[in-house]
């Protein structure tokens, strides 16, 4: 069930029957329409639910306070492997360490903006609470911001994370500007310590549709290296979306094994002059490939081998 969109906890009628029918529900998105007393106390009764959506910033009289919130997570909910916050970074690291639970998947939405800092230490709380995680994503329609030169650089900030060894997907939509983009031993790092991955996408800027220009750089550091890389560490890897890449030299990939299932790359803010030989280098690796460059505003297109 998916009410993100609808007020359903507005309605009377709505609330009371579905608190009935609650307890057999495997997974819900509604956020605000869970935090409702009687649907969560009916929910957390659940022998079967094993995703959970929740809006932190509700604050008035009809929504549970968060420390029951916390509680009743921790206490019940019985069958609840994945997580979904909508609410500040800080919010997020106070839930992580108030329910004192494993899980498989969190996916946290945050609307405030985020300072650098801040982001380090969720991370941080992440994978000490967490430490099996195997899914993670992080969007936020505000910019992380630092006070610092040079700025923090994103794989500074997702660096605690290479003690997930379980993670599978790790999704993060974040504004941030080339500079803070990861450089190649920095990628590598991050890789080498996820065996498992199959999902890697980081997208910058997520309410920027803007094109660089010809004379605007996007190399910050992060080449085709990289991908190579993430073909060595991450045979399982499926999809890869990556922004401010340089892909003007073509690497080697002796001694880098073919993987033949289905894989997606997409590389956006970038300037893609070579996009025959782009993809070309990409079907060494994965043969089974789609190439999606978006951002340049010389080339843009799709092409699958």
């Amino acid at each position: 069930m998916d009410t993100r969109y609808a007020e359903f906890e507005n309605d009377r009628e709505i609330v009371t029957a579905f608190s009935n029918l609650a307890s057999r529900l495997e997974e819900i998105r509604a956020y605000s329409f869970v935090g409702l007393a009687p649907i969560f106390y009916a929910l957390s009764r659940s022998p079967a639910l094993r995703l959970l959506c929740l809006n932190l910033e509700e604050n008035d009289g009809r929504y549970v306070p968060l420390d029951d919130v916390f509680t009743a997570i921790r206490e019940y909910f019985p069958a609840l492997r994945v997580l979904c916050l909508y609410c500040t970074v800080d919010q997020a690291t106070l839930a992580l360490r108030e329910i004192q639970r494993e899980l498989d998947g969190l996916e946290l939405r945050i609307e405030a903006p985020v300072p650098a800092e801040h982001l380090y230490d969720l991370i941080t709380t992440v994978l000490d609470e967490t430490p099996s995680l195997r899914a993670f994503r992080i969007s936020c329609d505000s910019a992380m911001f630092c006070d610092v030169h040079p700025p923090i650089r994103i794989s500074e900030v997702f660096h605690p994370f290479v003690g997930m060894k379980e993670l599978r997907h790790l999704q993060v939509t974040l504004g941030y500007t080339g500079d803070q983009t990861p450089r190649d031993a920095e990628f590598g790092t991050l890789l080498s310590s996820w065996p498992h991955l199959q999902t890697y996408r980081i997208e910058s800027e997520p309410n920027d549709a803007s094109i660089p220009c010809d004379a605007e750089t996007t190399d910050y550091g992060l080449t085709l290296e990289a991908i190579a890389a993430a073909a060595s560490w991450c045979r399982r890897l499926k999809e890869l979306t990556l922004p401010y890449v340089n892909t003007a030299i073509i690497p080697e990939t002796a001694g880098i094994p073919k993987a033949h299932h289905q894989f997606s790359l997409q590389i956006s803010r970038s300037h893609v002059h070579n996009h025959a030989a782009l993809v070309a280098f990409v079907a060494t690796l994965w043969p089974r490939c789609t190439v999606n460059v978006r951002g340049c505003s010389h080339f843009e297109s799709t092409t699958s081998v």
